[in-house]
């Protein structure tokens, strides 16, 4: 049996792969799926992308999942930038909104679909590796012939397997996201801003969703970030 720790994309993505190729693989997600979003949900089309990856074949078959799965909100056609929060540039970009939740839904239900388990509210606990592999999941054992860490930053299960990054938060940027309703946007363009005030060390953004709903959300980096930095007034 091989666990897999975390339904998000990678872990959804590697549970189905998994459970259509044969394996016996259960996905353990310690909230619902898809129940705890935080993303802009852009997603570009591999055009605009794909010099940067030498092996294109993976990169088209993911976008072509996310298609074949109909979780497209709205096509994005133009990208504006805005400098010290006055308007600077403009140009062509080429992308999707996605329903991300829906996206992970979906992705896992073709797992279960190709035989995988899914246990949901099954928060990761402990790891043993001596005489065999046992993950504890809530109150419940699982014997595990391999497990896959697919749990995001900071890792239960690295921690616990010493697999440690090093990393500390000064390293990562820190994101918040909120959907809001009833904003005039242009559903076709996405708005980035770079401003030491607004989002040190990164950048905000107002990303439509159609309908008159956008994600609205700034990450920075945690050493850039002054004292008395205030994420809600910002």
């Amino acid at each position: 049996m091989i666990g897999v720790v975390g339904a998000g994309p990678a872990g959804s993505y590697m549970f189905y792969l998994l459970a259509k190729a044969g394996f016996k693989v259960a996905l353990h997600e310690q909230h619902q799926v898809g129940e705890r979003v935080v993303c802009g949900e852009l997603v570009p089309k591999p055009c605009e992308i794909e010099d940067l990856i030498p092996d294109k074949a993976p990169l088209y078959g993911a976008f072509n999942l996310m298609s074949s799965l109909k979780v497209w909100l709205c096509e994005i056609k133009e990208m504006e930038v805005y400098l010290n929060e006055r308007f600077w540039t403009s140009f062509g970009f080429q992308g999707y909104v996605m329903d991300k939740s829906l996206f992970l839904k979906n992705l896992v239900q073709m797992g279960v679909d190709e035989g995988g388990k899914l246990f949901e509210r099954s928060r990761f606990q402990s790891l043993t590796k001596h005489p065999t592999l046992k993950a504890k999941f809530n109150d419940n054992v699982e014997n595990l012939d391999f497990i896959i860490a697919a749990d995001g930053y900071p890792s239960s299960v690295a921690k616990a397997a010493n697999l440690e990054s090093g990393y500390t938060l000064n390293d990562w940027a820190l994101c918040v996201n909120q959907r809001m309703f009833n904003v005039n946007v242009n559903e076709q363009a996405v708005k980035i801003y770079f401003s030491a005030k607004v989002a040190p060390g990164g950048f905000a953004w107002i990303i439509p969703r159609g309908g008159k709903c956008a994600n609205v959300g700034l990450g920075g980096r945690m050493k850039y970030v002054k004292e008395g930095f205030n994420v809600l007034t910002s």
